[in-house]
């Protein structure tokens, strides 16, 4: 667990001297192309493997081993890990997440509300899978905060008499229709009928 934990540090520490991050959110994704998130968002057949590619491969096992076990080290790094500013960390607790929606309902509800990571986050469809496969589960007061936040995401996008850009809506379109009907408040679902 001591390598575990040096691992995601260093990693962390290493986001940070990427210097590539937007000054508009706290969030970085300095290793997202070199998880197994690019594997499941390209569409090529042959993907490129180097060290950095294993040791984060490595990573993820880890973190949905301790998340199964529900141990120790997941009781104590779980909530620290859901801060991270690295998108790879927290897209690595999404797919721990998912596997087990009951025991993290908690990180769920965390992250369906977080407005940088449903925006900034580049997580939309593991976000999505996240709300199927947890979304009956978190209180009514989560539901509707998730979407009031999805519905706001873009706010500052609105272009004069025109409302929303094409784009906007369509992102907005997409993480809602994630949600079971039975949980869309009116003003979600009259969005997804417009």
């Amino acid at each position: 667990d001591w390598l575990l934990d040096i691992a995601i540090n260093t990693l962390e520490e290493w986001s940070t001297k990427d210097g590539i991050y937007s000054s508009k959110h706290r969030l970085r994704s300095a290793f997202l192309y070199n998880s197994s998130w690019e594997y499941r968002h390209s569409q090529h057949d042959m993907h490129h493997a180097d060290d950095l590619t294993v040791l984060l491969a490595g990573i993820e096992h880890a973190i949905r081993h301790h998340a199964q076990a529900k141990d120790d080290w997941w009781k104590r790094r779980e909530l620290q890990l859901r801060s991270t500013r690295e998108v790879t960390l927290l897209y690595f607790l999404v797919q721990a997440y998912k596997e087990n929606p009951e025991a993290n309902v908690d990180g769920m509800a965390h992250f369906l509300t977080d407005a940088e990571l449903l925006r900034y986050g580049h997580l939309e469809h593991e976000l999505g899978e996240l709300i199927q496969a947890g979304y009956h589960l978190l209180p009514s007061k989560v539901q509707e905060t998730n979407q009031r936040t999805v519905l706001k995401l873009y706010e500052d996008e609105v272009r004069g008499e025109e409302g929303k850009s094409l784009w906007v809506c369509r992102v907005i379109y997409d993480y809602l229709i994630w949600i079971p009907t039975i949980f869309r408040l009116p003003l979600s679902q009259d969005f997804i009928e417009r």
